[in-house]
């Protein structure tokens, strides 16, 4: 039997090291951060390449939506808040500009692009 206070754990780790001004903090957020959000990629857009999906989207994440993205998914649950967090920023000009340079035709292809 799973004690529901064990699963806290996760999020309370993420929340404590979003906190820490440290890059340790920052780093380890950024990591889940990244974590949700591949996982998100993943599922929405299979086929896409993930890995600089996922950069451009944590590049153009603020540190409150990264430290909302990874506290939300440190369960490994996410919800449908963060995924359309996610999407909102996918469709962010900055974004969208580093999906075209970074992530390559594919990308465009899957998604749809048109600049």
């Amino acid at each position: 039997m799973v004690r529901p206070h064990i699963l806290a754990l996760p999020l309370i780790a993420v929340t404590a090291l979003a906190a820490c001004d440290t890059s340790l903090g920052t780093d380890a957020t950024q990591s889940v951060a990244k974590s949700v959000v591949n996982s998100a990629i993943e599922s929405q857009l299979p086929g896409v390449p993930v890995a600089p999906v996922t950069d451009c989207v944590i590049e153009s994440a603020s540190g409150s939506e990264i430290i909302d993205i990874a506290a939300d998914g440190a369960d490994g649950n996410v919800s449908d808040d963060t995924l359309i967090l996610i999407a909102e920023i996918s469709t962010r000009p900055d974004t969208v500009q580093c999906f075209v340079t970074d992530a390559g035709p594919a990308v465009e292809t899957q998604i749809g692009l048109a600049l």
